[in-house]
């Protein structure tokens, strides 16, 4: 693609299809009135329109987890789920992703940069939102208040899903945003007021305490960040209409796929 974002390289074929180039092909002459980026942009939204699944945005991270593609392989013990593979900072990139997902999926998880969290959420049409746990030096410093401040959660879809840690700094505020905005809220974190809490973790063992199950859950997670992880990823299969009681045998073969795991993975394992 030229610096006017322009096609001039056979590759368009990736984004056009194989008819399409065969036509620019016939007509070279033609080549250069293509915008790649506005024909991008374009199909992304189409395929948006067509997907008649869930779309749920992932903002935020763990150190050295990736809580999207946690998220995924929770997901897809119950239904089958389309991932990106990259964390999206721009319109193009996230109109590109979305163009690969399977349109036959029940989940698309999308996962999305701080930069410009507002606008991809809004291009995204996420109708639950996961912000995962925020380790320094991002709580205190008045990046949440900002958040809300700048209403990101007016890009969600309208009678959306959002699942907050209940744990960080800001957390009155961006709930408050929710609030004012009509969407439905869930918590997760050490806190004792979480929807999905973690009581207590002791090496390798944490105890969860689940809504809808009468008694606390003891499992083995690589650590406490997993744990926290795993509560979030529950609270959204929840909003995103699965059974939490129905995983709970299945979380131990969670953790050999998904520890470690690099950003690469595109579907249901």
């Amino acid at each position: 693609m030229s610096a006017t974002g322009h096609v001039n390289v056979v590759g368009a074929g990736r984004f056009l299809g194989e008819e399409a180039l065969a036509s620019l092909e016939a007509d070279p002459a033609r080549l250069q009135r293509i915008d790649l980026s506005q024909t991008v942009l374009r199909l992304g939204a189409q395929a948006r329109e067509r997907f008649g699944g869930t779309v749920i945005g992932v903002v935020g991270d763990r150190a050295g987890i990736s809580c999207a593609d946690l998220l995924a392989r929770v997901l897809a013990l119950q239904a089958t789920v389309g991932r990106t593979e990259d964390r999206f900072s721009g319109a193009f990139s996230l109109a590109s992703g979305m163009t690969r997902l399977p349109a036959s999926a029940d989940h698309w998880v999308v996962e999305l940069s701080m930069l410009h969290p507002a606008a991809l959420l809004r291009q995204a049409r996420a109708q639950v939102l996961l912000m995962a746990d925020f380790q320094r030096p991002y709580a205190g410093n008045g990046l949440l208040e900002s958040l809300a401040r700048r209403r990101l959660l007016r890009a969600m879809e309208p009678a959306g899903h959002v699942v907050l840690c209940r744990d960080v700094d800001g957390f009155d505020w961006l709930a408050e945003a929710a609030q004012a905005r009509g969407l439905s809220l869930s918590t997760y974190g050490g806190h004792p007021a979480a929807d999905y809490r973690l009581e207590e973790q002791a090496g390798t063992v944490a105890v969860l305490r689940l809504p809808g199950i009468a008694e606390s859950l003891a499992t083995r997670v690589p650590g406490r960040g997993w744990a926290l992880a795993l509560l979030g990823a529950l609270a959204v299969l929840a909003a995103s209409g699965g059974s939490v009681p129905s995983v709970q045998a299945h979380i131990p073969s969670v953790w050999s796929d998904a520890q470690g795991h690099a950003r690469g993975f595109r579907g249901t394992p």
